[in-house]
């Protein structure tokens, strides 16, 4: 029997209720009581691994033949798995081998051979806990997760982040990357970074990206790249100075921005552009998740579909800019204040921009950009937070800090003067008692204008559909002002009826409510002040999110 196969053995009758201190010693002290006289031990002169050992000698060879090798199947191991590759179980041959009917994600290849054990034998909390110790870097020492918690979400007391995930791409076109799940304490706030290494022995270009955040508890989901990677030609670096698996610290100093959704959302390039990634590409994924439930655990997790295209399609190459004011202070006067950021690019004199959208927290009440004039003021205004699509001179929906709207523009695109730029002003309104700072939680706030844009539009308008539809990524139904007083509106793009029923943070439905029209008003002056969640449903499309009531 090969040292994979051993090594897969010991973990498949743990148990969850050990006192050891490090989730490795709990695996290997079960892995020693539980199968050192199985019978699946008889071909033990087969394998090297001294399984029935003692001592610190014995548990750190077991370690060092799983954790980062490459296993002993041909097939696992030309597709650049791992007999546990640290960060990921999706791509680690003894998650996969052990997670049978855990997790759809995982679909084992007849060439991988058989799920392990054959019969059966761990339950879902049992496999629940090596993926949480491979996600979280398969650490040798400490506890990655607290199995009380696991325990607690299998016996019935947890809820989904993302309860139906979308379908990956087919093999010809894209794949799917996942991250998570992580699991949270009831009211719980966490962000999450995890370098992910796309292993892509080529130069690819990437057209499309789809993200599902689910429905109600993300926060917002950042892919990055760090910076180190071919900027002069040369083949993508490994950036060692970060820790595999789910992390706390960012890499903001290291990383280029890709793409950002503070919803689910499908980021569509205009025909001829691309993102071109090149060989041995490793990602910065940055999941923010907030669990309003105040009595399940959560389980947190994103799916991203990476959509590619021909290497060379491309004829210009999209670039994604944040432009960041960090210097906010917000003083608790109950008082509308705003900010005003003026922004300059470098290295280039023009750009043609295809997208625009903002980002701030809960005190945000607007956020607007503008063209600049050649003194660096306020000039020519292109994008209102306010209003649908961010258009300024469309229709007025209300701010939404959590669902930002998202301008785009036909091409030829929007021409900036990059050295002269931009301005960003965000109006914030503090009620909290106390003066709010910069920071990445919920309770802190940002200021951030997240822009995509091209440097030449040379060639592009040889492509055909090279305009592209404004409303693409837009929701079927429209539901504003978001945070609301007295009523809100409902502004449906799908032809009546459709039903809307909100639930307060218990899941009690609150209202529920039969539309017949496409715009429709509905009084909310009963409803106490709070977080609140809706869905709107059609026969044809549903749609969920979160509304405040101030």
């Amino acid at each position: 029997m090969s040292k994979f196969y051993y090594s897969i053995l010991f973990v498949m009758f743990f148990s969850l209720t050990g006192t050891s201190q490090n989730t490795w010693d709990l695996i290997y002290a079960d892995m020693q009581t539980s199968c050192a006289t199985s019978s699946c031990h008889s071909n033990s002169a087969a394998s090297s691994l001294d399984l029935e050992g003692n001592g610190a000698t014995a548990q750190q060879d077991v370690y060092n033949n799983l954790v980062g090798t490459v296993p002993a199947n041909s097939f696992a191991a030309g597709i650049g798995y791992k007999r546990v590759y640290p960060g990921d179980p999706y791509r680690s041959s003894l998650f996969r081998k052990v997670c049978d009917d855990l997790d759809d994600f995982v679909q084992l290849d007849i060439a991988e051979g058989g799920v392990m054990p054959p019969a059966g034998g761990l339950d879902a909390k049992q496999k629940e806990l090596i993926r949480q110790w491979i996600l979280f870097g398969a650490p040798e020492t400490g506890m990655v997760i607290d199995t009380a918690i696991i325990s607690d979400y299998y016996n019935g007391n947890g809820v989904d982040g993302v309860p139906n995930p979308i379908a990956a791409p087919d093999e010809e076109d894209g794949y799917q990357i996942k991250l998570g799940p992580f699991f949270m304490e009831p009211l719980d706030e966490v962000e999450y970074f995890l370098k992910y290494k796309i292993e892509n022995p080529d130069t690819i270009e990437i057209h499309q990206v789809d993200v599902d955040l689910g429905q109600l508890y993300s926060h917002h989901f950042i892919t990055y790249r760090f910076r180190n990677q071919g900027e002069s030609g040369q083949p993508a670096g490994i950036p060692n100075n970060y820790n595999e698996g789910l992390r706390l610290d960012n890499a903001h100093n290291d990383v280029t921005f890709v793409t950002a959704s503070q919803e689910s959302s499908t980021i569509d390039l205009p025909a001829g552009t691309g993102f071109r990634w090149l060989p041995q590409t490793v990602l910065d994924l940055n999941s923010h998740y907030i669990n309003y439930d105040q009595n399940k655990i959560l389980k947190a997790e994103n799916y991203i579909n990476i959509y590619a295209q021909e290497s060379g399609t491309a004829v210009q190459l999209m670039e994604t800019d944040l432009y960041v004011n960090p210097s906010i202070v917000i003083p608790a006067t109950n008082q509308d204040i705003q900010f005003t950021d003026n922004i300059v690019g470098s290295g280039i004199d023009k750009a043609y921009y295809w997208m625009i959208t903002s980002h701030t927290h809960q005190l945000g009440q607007d956020f607007d950009v503008y063209l600049a004039d050649p003194q660096g003021n306020a000039d020519n205004q292109i994008f209102d937070a306010e209003y649908l699509d961010g258009d300024p001179n469309g229709v007025f929906i209300g701010y939404d800090y959590q669902h930002p709207p998202v301008r785009y523009w036909e091409y030829p695109f929007l021409e900036v003067q990059k050295n002269i730029g931009l301005v960003q002003v965000a109006t914030y309104n503090n009620n909290t008692g106390q003066i709010v700072f910069w920071g990445d939680t919920s309770d802190d706030e940002m200021m951030i204008t997240m822009a995509m844009y091209i440097e030449d539009t040379t060639g592009l308008g040889n492509f055909e559909n090279t305009n592209i539809n404004l409303h693409s990524n837009q929701s079927s139904f429209e539901l504003f002002p978001n945070p609301a007083n007295d009523f809100i509106v409902v502004s449906a793009s799908l032809s009546p009826p459709y039903n809307i029923t909100l639930s307060n943070v218990l899941g009690e439905i609150v209202l529920r409510q039969n539309i017949q029209s496409n715009l429709e008003i509905i009084e909310t002056r009963t409803l106490n002040t709070g977080v609140y969640f809706y869905t709107i449903s059609s026969n044809k499309h549903n749609q969920s999110g979160k509304l405040i009531i101030k």
